[in-house]
């Protein structure tokens, strides 16, 4: 008779293997072309991304998002972030570590289902700072597997 342990197919080895999970980063990128208009874009994820850990919201032109731009960010069909969040509220600092830069979604993440998010950003007119054309990109912080 083979135990538990040595039996190859039921060992804590051989099932770790299995499954791996490693973790990613994906970058979706958006071009503002156009003062005081929203830009919509909608991106296909991996077939091995499990689980969106996380989000985090960079620009080339730090300056102009910060006080221009508010977006809405949907996974799955499901909002994470409504309309007109302000991308403020969403940028780090060069200060913060980079393992925290990104912001946890609740609960352990979400599953993408069916691969889909969509990402509204709208450039807002300011008085501040005049329109240039820039680049906000979206992070997401992801689980996978490869074993699908």
């Amino acid at each position: 008779m083979v135990t538990w342990w040595a039996d190859p197919v039921r060992s804590p080895t051989f099932l770790k293997k299995l499954i791996m999970y490693n973790y990613t980063h994906e970058r979706l990128d958006i071009e503002v072309t156009t003062a005081d208009a929203v830009h919509s874009k909608t991106f296909t994820l991996d077939k091995t991304i499990v689980k969106i850990l996380g989000i985090g919201i960079a620009s080339d032109r730090s300056d102009l998002m910060y006080h221009r731009g508010t977006q809405k960010i949907e996974i799955n069909r499901q909002v994470i972030y409504k309309e007109n969040y302000q991308s403020q509220r969403l940028q780090t600092s060069l200060n913060t570590p980079v393992n925290d830069r990104y912001y946890k979604i609740e609960k352990g993440g979400i599953e993408p289902g069916n691969g889909q998010v969509t990402v509204e950003y709208k450039d807002n007119n300011n008085i501040l700072i005049a329109f240039a054309p820039y680049r906000v990109s979206v992070y997401l912080y992801c689980e996978t597997t490869d074993n699908l």
